[in-house]
């Protein structure tokens, strides 16, 4: 199954002390790199199954010397909440709308 797209693209705070980047919207996809508490991203949110997956928009991230393309597949679980075996809670939550280019 696919997934798919729930939501516009918004912006995103790390709640949790780490939150893994993935390849695809998989707990068992490669690992790309990882988020600590406190940076912001954008993305836009993705269903798949009962989780939500958020797509990394193409962005530069200045905390970890990053830059996601539009080629890039970086994706991050919303709420570990929807796999319990985690032991995990909310890793993200969006802080406001819009994306990368919307601030004035």
């Amino acid at each position: 199954h696919a997934a798919r797209v729930s939501g516009e693209v918004g912006l995103y705070n790390t709640v949790n002390s780490v939150v893994a980047l993935r390849s695809a919207p998989s707990i068992s996809a490669g690992l790309v790199g990882r988020l600590l508490k406190d940076i912001q991203i954008y993305g836009q949110p993705h269903l798949l199954g009962k989780e939500t997956w958020i797509r990394l928009s193409p962005q530069e991230i200045p905390k970890l010397r990053h830059v996601v393309s539009e080629k890039d597949s970086v994706w991050a679980l919303l709420d570990a909440r929807a796999i319990p075996s985690l032991k995990l809670g909310e890793l993200l939550r969006r802080i406001s709308d819009g994306g990368p280019g919307s601030r004035a």
